[in-house]
C-alpha cells in the first residue's frame, strides 16, 4: 500500500461518513425485503386503489387535453387568413431588421488589436452582464477588453466559432 492511499483512507475516515451512505446498499435491501413481506400480508386491496388512481389521472389528462383543444380552435377559428398572413410578413421584416442590425454591430466592432487610444496593448477581461446579454441577443461572441498603459476598455463582437 503506497502513502498517497493511505493518505486518502484517513481523510475519508476523518471527514465523517454517516451510517446511511455508509450502509445504503445494505438498507435498501432490507426496505425492498420488507415491502415485499408487507405487500404478502397486507389485507388491503391496492390494486383496486391503484387501478381507480390511474383512471383518474388518464382522465384529468383527457378532460385538460379537451379543453386545451376547444380553446385553440375558438380561438384558431376567429383569425381569418389575413391575419395570419399580416403577422408572417410583420415576423419576417422583423426578422430581416435583425439580421441586418446584426451584420452592422458585427461590423462595427469586428475587431480590436490595439488600443484607439494611446495605441498600446490590449488584455481581455471579463465581460460585464450587459456584454453577457448583449452575446446571447445577437447569438455571437463578445470580447471584453482593457489597455494596458491607459483605462480604456472596449469590446469586440464577432460570429461564435463551432
Amino acid at each position: 500500500m503506497n502513502h498517497n492511499s493511505t493518505r486518502t483512507k484517513k481523510k475519508r475516515k476523518s471527514s465523517g461518513h454517516s451510517l446511511f451512505r455508509e450502509y445504503r446498499f445494505e438498507l435498501t435491501v432490507v426496505s425492498i425485503f420488507a415491502l415485499g413481506v408487507f405487500l404478502l400480508v397486507e389485507k388491503m386491496k391496492i390494486k383496486s386503489y391503484v387501478y381507480r388512481l390511474i383512471i383518474a389521472i388518464i382522465s384529468a389528462i383527457k378532460s385538460l387535453f379537451f379543453y386545451v383543444m376547444t380553446t385553440i380552435l375558438k380561438i384558431v377559428s376567429g383569425i381569418e387568413t389575413s391575419d395570419i398572413v399580416g403577422i408572417i410578413l410583420i415576423l419576417i421584416a422583423a426578422y430581416m431588421v435583425f439580421i441586418r442590425t446584426r451584420f452592422r454591430i458585427f461590423r462595427r466592432y469586428a475587431s480590436l488589436s490595439t488600443c484607439p487610444t494611446c495605441d498600446g496593448d490590449l488584455k481581455r477581461t471579463h465581460r460585464t452582464p450587459l456584454q453577457k446579454l448583449i452575446e446571447i441577443a445577437l447569438f455571437a461572441k463578445v470580447k471584453h477588453y482593457s489597455c494596458k498603459k491607459c483605462d480604456y476598455t472596449g469590446i469586440a463582437i464577432g460570429y461564435r466559432s463551432k
